[in-house]
Formats: C-alpha cells, structure tokens, sequence
C-alpha cells in the first residue's frame, strides 16, 4: 500500500519503507534510525520552481502543474517511481516530506501520479 505522511509523524509510522521526497535533507533527523529509509530529493519539486512559488511569481495550482510536467518528463524520476510502486505491492510505502497537511503540498500530488499510473491506491496516514 502507498501512504503519505510528514516528517514530524514518522515515529509513529508503522514498519514500511519510508521514502522522504524533500529537496533538502532533514537536520535534525538521523535516517539510520529507521530500518528502511530513504532520502530522495529527485522526487521533490526543483529548486527553481520552489523558489518561484516562494517569492510569488506563481500561485501553487502552477506550481503543482509544473511538478506533474516534471514529473512526466524526467526519465530517472520515473524509473524511481516505477520501482516504489513495485514495492508498494508488497510493503507499505510511506512518502514523507515536510508539510503536514497531506493537500497543501507535493506529496498528494506525487502520490496521485503513481495511483493513477500503476493503479495502486494510496492514503494519508
């Protein structure tokens, strides 16, 4: 199964691979902590366009369009994505970045593109 989640909840996960989709790596989290973490920031959202939504010179609606362009187009990205939903078939699969509510970030948006592409359902948990 596919999940969502935030970063500040990860210790109350259940076991499962937790795949953190944040372009910059967590100080204050170690990841050896966790049996099988992983950090991947190819899987977040471009420097640029983050700093083009963060100085407004793009509302989010853009913003979330231009990550599924992206995510559409980068190749790598989706032979990453492939092999999690592969994964997901046979463990839960925890996608997990910063922001805590699960429709005000990319995360959902990620989440969607592999439910849709491989037909795996997903939740927030």
């Amino acid at each position: 199964m596919l999940y969502t989640s935030y970063i500040s909840n990860m210790r109350n996960l259940p076991e499962g691979k937790y795949v953190l989709i944040t372009r910059w790596a967590p100080k204050s989290l170690d990841l050896s902590k966790f049996n099988d973490a992983q950090w991947e920031p190819s899987l977040a959202p471009e420097d640029m366009l983050l700093a083009q939504y963060k100085n407004q010179c793009m509302t989010k609606n853009e913003m979330f369009d231009k990550y599924k362009e992206y995510l559409n187009s980068n190749i790598s990205v989706n032979l990453l994505i492939h092999e999690l939903a592969e994964e997901a078939l046979n463990k839960d699969v925890f996608l997990i970045c910063y922001e805590k509510e699960t429709f005000d970030c990319h995360r959902s948006i990620l989440a969607d593109y592999i439910s849709k592409k491989y037909d795996i359902q997903w939740k927030e948990y």
